[in-house]
């Protein structure tokens, strides 16, 4: 049961200022990332994949969870699938993202199924997973930022949350439920592909070391930095 309910402010955005986060390729041109990254706050969407900036504009905003899905004429990009099973207890994933602008990644034990409500610019309560860090690439980062909107990916190479929350210090994070992902990517239609297709490898940090997947995904295009900006 998602009991514990964790509180989150959004903070409304000065105009001349960015948001910057990560999103991850859904297949038809769609990528997915966190609501509070892009919202109808934004003048413009812009995604850097393989190092151009691509326009993005919003296909869907999700009304209570921390999610959004953008739509943007990029390349192919090699998809990343949704995970259909559960979470299992104390099951190690990996996230991938832009923290500060430059790349990055954790390795993180799942902890508990909790709910987020957002407060403030967002609103609404949906159920998230929190988990608890175990490494972190570089090991020099400070705290987080920048990797909202990136995917958390189990050892199966999909899909099992969206990073939206850490905690200030080392040691939590906090990811939207894969079932609320489903459900929008159901919603979507981006299910066109066989769920049998396989992810490539290098999605996955072992036995490849975090700085290792973490290159893998942004060379591949599977994780694009995304940013919100305002005139």
């Amino acid at each position: 049961m998602h009991n514990s309910l964790l509180t989150v402010p959004i903070e409304r955005i000065p105009s001349g200022m960015n948001v910057r986060g990560t999103s991850f390729p859904l297949g038809h041109n769609l990528w997915m990332t966190a609501r509070h990254v892009v919202s109808a706050d934004c003048d413009r969407i812009v995604l850097i994949v393989d190092g151009e900036q691509i326009a993005a504009h919003i296909r869907y905003i999700d009304p209570n969870a921390d999610v959004a899905v953008l739509e943007a004429s990029t390349a192919t990009s090699p998809r990343l699938f949704v995970a259909s099973d559960a979470v299992g207890k104390d099951e190690i994933a990996f996230a991938y993202g832009f923290p500060h602008g430059s790349l990055g990644g954790t390795k993180d034990e799942f902890m508990a199924p909790a709910r987020m409500r957002l407060v403030g610019r967002l609103s609404g309560i949906a159920p998230m997973l929190a988990w608890a860090e175990v490494d972190r690439y570089p090991d020099t980062l400070d705290s987080l930022t920048g990797i909202s909107g990136g995917p958390m990916i189990d050892q199966n190479g999909h899909v099992v949350g969206i990073l939206v929350a850490a905690s200030v210090r080392r040691g939590r994070s906090y990811t939207i439920a894969p079932e609320v992902l489903l459900e929008i990517e159901r919603s979507l239609g981006s299910l066109a592909s066989a769920r049998s297709d396989k992810p490539s490898a290098d999605t996955i940090a072992t036995p490849l070391s975090l700085e290792e997947a973490a290159t893998a995904m942004k060379t591949s295009a599977r994780i694009a930095e995304t940013y919100c900006i305002r005139s």
